[in-house]
């Protein structure tokens, strides 16, 4: 069974996590959770995904998501027990109806535009723009696959992209990877408290920003 890892933030208690595992374990097929965060992950794995594992990991660095983040991939590609390939996925991605793994793939080498048509202010346009400078140093494509949905990881090659340098570890991987994108689409996220939408308006995977209503959530996946 292919591991679906997800990285976690340090929190006492995270409220989209069950569901994001709950929707996996319903709509993929057959996958073994593993999360990657501190040890009170515990209490989810119990509850909610008993066949998964958790993979301790302190974030030293509370205000660098992005760096985290990508210690905590390095901690997926070192761990013998994370199959190789596996899925690597977030605490607000959510599935609404099944899906293979070929369709997985295809959501993951999706891409939402060119690297230079973002913006370079703030922490994440800063990162992108660092991971267009790389891109272009090793002469490769520079498209931007910071979607919020999951990503096919094959070890090796996420190890030779995370050499590269400090950069979006999704975008260096799928450019060396992958000469043009399977498509180019925009983001599935929800930000805003206010963005409801009807069910027939989503696809297969949506995900929710930190302040979207659980209570959305819940019926989007048609839980309640």
């Amino acid at each position: 069974m292919p591991s679906l890892v997800i990285p976690v933030a340090d929190e006492s208690r995270n409220l989209t996590l069950p569901l994001a595992l709950q929707s996996a374990q319903t709509h993929l097929q057959a996958v073994t959770p593993v999360l990657i965060g501190s040890s009170f992950l515990d209490y989810v794995i119990k509850d909610e995904a008993p066949t998964g594992r958790v993979i301790p990991f302190i974030q030293q660095v509370p205000n660098d998501p992005i760096g985290n983040v990508t210690k905590m991939m390095m901690l997926a590609l070192e761990d013998p027990a994370v199959t190789d390939p596996f899925i690597w996925s977030n605490d607000d991605i959510y599935f609404r109806s099944a899906l293979e793994f070929q369709e997985l793939y295809w959501a993951s080498a999706t891409a939402q535009g060119k690297l230079h048509d973002q913006p370079t202010r703030g922490r994440y346009g800063m990162m992108s723009h660092r991971t267009l400078e790389l891109l272009k140093a090793q002469r490769l494509p520079a498209w931007n696959y910071a979607r919020h949905v999951p990503l096919i990881v094959h070890k090796e090659k996420m190890r030779e992209a995370l050499a590269l340098g400090p950069g979006s570890p999704r975008s260096l991987y799928n450019n060396l990877i992958l000469e043009e994108p399977w498509a180019v689409r925009e983001d599935v996220k929800l930000f805003a408290r206010d963005a409801e939408v009807s069910l027939d308006q989503l696809g297969p995977i949506f995900s929710t920003g930190n302040q979207f209503p659980i209570e959305l959530i819940r019926k989007y996946l048609q839980l309640d």
